[in-house]
C-alpha cells in the first residue's frame, strides 16, 4: 500500500509539472498565432460541385467566420483577405491531412484570375512540423484576395485553418514545434527501449503490451508531427495519414488487454472484460477504416473517431468500479491516464468538427501520450513489485503449510512424513527414543503435564540437532522420537546417544515440576543400510524393545555391521547380547 501511495504522489507531481507545460507550450503557441494573424477572418465556400476561380469568386454562398462543419464538402474554396498577404515572404500555412491537392488563384492586374495548381506530393514536401505544410507565396503575384481550393480532403481541417503568415513567424514556429516534438520523442523512445527489457526481463504479458503499445506510440507521433517526411522523404500525405491513424487506433486497442492483466484479477467483472474485449476490438477495426473510406469512395473519418466513444465509456465505468473495490491497480492507471484521456476526448470532440483550436493544441495531446507512457512504464513497474510481494506471500504461506504438513506442532521436530522424506547416508546411525511408562504420566498428572514432557523433550533434541551432536531429530508419534548419529561405529554413536538419554530424567525433573518419579527413557540404536532404512528401522525398533523388556531406563544397541556380517554368522537380537551390551 505504501507503494501504491508513493506512486501516486509521484505521478500527481507529475501530472502537476504536465499540466504547467501544456500552458506554457499553449500559451506561447496562442502568442504565436496573435503574431500570425491576419487580421480579418477568411470566408469558406464549401461544395460538392467542382468550381473554377471564376465560378467561385461568383458565388454569393460565401460564408465568413466559418466554423469547421462550414468546411465540409468533396471541394471547398477559401478566401484569404489581401491584408494577410502583406507580410515578408508569405507562407500559406495548412493542415497537411491527405487530400488531392490545391489550387491557388489571385486576380490579376487585368481582371483575371490566374491560377496554379498545386498537388500533394508538393505539399508533403514543404512540410512543417506538426500535421501541416508551410507553402511559400514568394512567387504568387496579383492582386486583391488569395482564393485556395481543397480537393477531396480527408477532413475540414485543411480548409477551415488556412492562414498566411510570415516566412519568419513560420521558422519561428516550427523551431519551437521541433524542441517539442524532440522532447516527446525523445520519452517515447526512451520509454519504448525500457519497457522493451522489462517485457524480456519480467515475462509479463502486460509488460510486452505496453512495449507494443510505445512502439506504436513512437510511430504515431513520428507520422503525426510530419518527422516521417525526415526518414521516408517519398512518402505521400495518404500514407503518412493511413499510417498516423492506424497506429493510434491500434496503440488505444491494446489498453484493453493492457488493463485486463493489469489490473487485479477481481478488479473487473467478467461482464466488463468482455465490454472491454469488444471496446479493443472496435477500435482496433477502426485502425483500417480510411484505407477502407480510400476504396469505397467515402469519408470514414467519422467513423473512425466514433469508433473511440464506446471505449471511452468503458474505460470510465471499469476503472471506477474497480476504483470502488479498492483496486491499487485501477488507481495507478488513473493517474497515468488521467490528463491523457482528457486531451483524448477533447480530440475526439474537435475532430468531429465541434469546435476549433490553434494547431499547438496537438502538442498536448502528443505531450500526455509521452507522459502516459512514462507512466505506465512506472506502474508496470509498481505492478510486477506487487505481483512479486503477493507471489513470495504465497509462497511463505505454501512453505508454511509444508511445514506444518512436515513438522509435530507440539514439539516442532519433524513429524513421521518428514522422517520417511529423509535421504539416508553411510554412517547414518538410527535411534529411537521412547518415554517410559509415559500413559501412566497422563493418567497421573494430566495430558497437559504430558505433553509439557514432550514439548521439552522435543527441545532438548532440537537443541543437540543445532550442536552438531544429533544429524536430525524428530517426533514419530505419541512418546516415541527418532534421532540420527552420525559417528565411525555403532559404539560412538552408542555413548553420544546414551549421554543425551541419561540427562532426560533430571532435565524433566527441573522443567516440569509437580512430577513424583522420574521421567526416564528407553533407546534403541541400529547402524543404517541406505539401500534399506526400513529394514534398520525394524532393528532399531526391536532393539528399543528389548530396552523395554530388560527394565527400561536404558540403551540397547548391536555393535556387529549389518552391511558386512550375515544373520547366521551373529544373530541380531539374542537376550543375552543386548544385556551384555547395553549402556546404562
Amino acid at each position: 500500500m505504501q507503494t501504491c501511495d508513493a506512486s501516486a504522489a509521484f505521478m500527481r507531481r507529475a501530472v502537476h509539472y504536465l499540466l504547467m507545460m501544456l500552458a506554457a507550450t499553449f500559451l506561447s503557441g496562442m502568442a504565436v498565432d496573435a503574431r500570425a494573424a491576419s487580421g480579418a477572418a477568411n470566408c469558406i465556400l464549401a461544395t460538392d460541385d467542382l468550381l473554377d476561380s471564376a465560378e467561385a469568386v461568383a458565388s454569393s454562398n460565401w460564408i465568413c467566420d466559418a466554423a469547421k462543419l462550414d468546411a465540409v464538402g468533396d471541394h471547398s474554396w477559401v478566401r484569404i483577405p489581401a491584408e494577410a498577404l502583406h507580410v515578408e515572404e508569405p507562407v500559406l500555412i495548412g493542415d497537411a491531412m491527405a487530400s488531392s491537392g490545391l489550387i491557388i488563384a489571385r486576380a490579376t492586374s487585368d481582371g483575371r484570375m490566374a491560377s496554379r495548381a498545386v498537388g500533394s506530393a508538393a505539399l508533403a514536401k514543404n512540410w512543417t512540423t506538426g500535421t501541416r505544410f508551410a507553402l511559400p507565396l514568394d512567387s504568387l503575384g496579383g492582386t486583391g484576395p488569395l482564393f485556395v481550393r481543397v480537393d477531396r480532403p480527408l477532413g475540414p481541417d485543411l480548409a477551415h485553418g488556412l492562414k498566411v503568415v510570415s516566412t519568419e513567424a513560420a521558422e519561428r514556429d516550427r523551431t519551437g514545434s521541433l524542441v517539442l516534438l524532440g522532447v516527446v520523442l525523445g520519452m517515447l523512445i526512451l520509454t519504448a527501449i525500457v519497457s522493451g527489457f522489462m517485457a524480456i526481463a519480467l515475462r509479463r504479458w502486460f509488460a510486452a503490451v505496453h512495449f507494443a503499445f510505445s512502439v506504436l506510440l513512437v510511430i504515431y507521433v513520428t507520422t503525426a508531427g510530419s518527422l516521417i517526411f525526415l526518414i521516408a522523404p517519398g512518402i505521400s500525405l495518404w500514407t503518412r495519414s493511413v499510417i498516423s491513424y492506424a497506429t493510434l487506433a491500434w496503440a488505444i486497442a491494446l489498453l484493453a488487454p493492457f488493463a485486463l492483466t493489469f489490473f487485479e484479477r477481481d478488479a473487473i467483472t467478467p461482464a466488463m472484460r468482455r465490454v472491454a474485449i469488444a471496446c479493443g476490438l472496435l477500435v482496433f477495426a477502426g485502425g483500417f477504416l480510411l484505407p477502407l473510406g480510400a476504396l469505397l469512395g467515402v469519408s470514414m473519418r467519422a467513423a473512425y473517431n466514433l469508433c473511440f466513444i464506446p471505449g471511452s465509456i468503458a474505460t470510465l465505468v471499469i476503472t471506477t468500479s474497480a476504483w470502488r473495490k479498492g483496486s491499487e491497480a485501477a488507481r495507478v492507471f488513473v493517474m497515468a491516464w488521467s490528463v491523457p484521456f482528457v486531451f483524448s476526448i477533447e480530440r475526439l470532440v474537435r475532430n468531429l468538427g465541434l469546435y476549433s483550436l490553434p494547431p499547438i493544441a496537438d502538442f498536448g495531446f502528443y505531450l500526455s501520450l509521452a507522459f502516459e507512457a512514462a507512466a505506465l512504464m512506472a506502474a508496470v513497474g509498481w505492478r510486477v513489485k506487487a505481483l512479486r510481494e503477493e507471489r513470495d506471500a504465497a509462497l511463505a504461506v505454501s512453505d508454511d503449510l509444508a511445514r506444518e504438513a512436515r513438522h509435530d506442532a507440539l514439539t516442532g521436530l519433524g513429524n513421521r512424513r518428514d522422517y520417511d522424506a529423509r535421504v539416508w547416508q553411510v554412517g547414518d546411525m538410527l535411534g529411537l527414543i521412547d518415554i517410559d511408562r509415559f500413559k501412566s504420566v497422563n493418567d497421573t498428572y494430566g495430558h497437559a503435564t504430558g505433553d509439557r514432557v514432550l514439548e521439552w523433550l522435543g527441545d532438548m533434541l532440537r537443541r543437540e540437532v543445532a550442536t552438531g551432536s544429533f544429524v536430525g531429530a524428530w517426533r514419530l508419534g505419541g512418546e516415541e522420537f527418532a534421532v540420527v548419529v552420525r559417528a565411525a561405529s555403532v559404539e560412538l554413536a552408542a555413548l553420544e546417544l546414551d549421554r543425551v538419554r541419561r540427562g532426560i530424567p533430571l532435565a524433566i525433573d527441573n522443567e516440569v515440576p509437580g512430577l513424583d518419579h522420574p521421567i526416564t527413557a528407553s533407546a534403541g540404536l541400529a547402524k543404517v543400510d541406505p539401500a534399506d532404512p526400513k529394514a534398520s528401522y525394524r532393528e532399531a525398533d526391536l532393539l528399543l524393545y528389548n530396552a523395554k523388556r530388560s527394565g527400561r531406563d536404558q540403551l540397547c544397541f548391536d555393535p556387529r555391521d549389518p552391511l558386512r556380517e550375515t544373520r547366521d554368522a551373529a544373530p541380531l537380537l539374542g537376550p543375552q547380547l543386548n544385556l551384555s551390551r547395553k549402556v546404562s
